[in-house]
C-alpha cells in the first residue's frame, strides 16, 4: 500500500498504522491533513512533526501506538538489510 492510500485508510480507521523509511512530500502532503484533522499521529522516524521537508513519516491512529511503532521502524534500520540502497538509512544515530 503506498502512501497516498494509506494516510488516507488511517483517517478512515481502516488502517491503525503505516511507516514509510522514504517519502515525498507530493505523496503525503494531502493524506497528512487527513490525518491530523481525524486525530491520528504524524512524525518522522526521529520522533519530530512530520513537515514536507521531512524525509520519513510514521503514521498512526493514537499516540501509544504511534511510540510503539517508533520503536519498531527504528529497530528495524539497525538489521543488517543487504542492499545498496539501505546504506545510506543506517547512518542516522537513534
Amino acid at each position: 500500500m503506498g502512501t497516498t492510500l494509506a494516510s488516507p485508510y488511517v483517517a478512515a480507521g481502516r488502517i491503525s498504522a503505516y511507516v514509510v523509511f522514504r517519502v515525498s512530500a507530493i505523496h503525503a502532503g494531502t493524506g497528512s491533513v487527513l490525518v491530523t484533522e481525524a486525530g491520528g499521529t504524524l512524525s518522522d522516524l526521529d520522533g519530530r512533526p512530520w513537515t514536507i521537508r521531512s524525509d520519513s513519516l510514521v503514521g498512526s491512529a493514537n499516540p501509544d501506538l504511534h511510540e510503539e511503532l517508533l520503536d519498531l521502524a527504528r529497530a528495524a534500520l539497525e538489521l543488517p538489510c543487504g542492499h545498496r540502497r539501505c546504506e545510506g538509512r543506517r547512518e542516522r544515530a537513534y
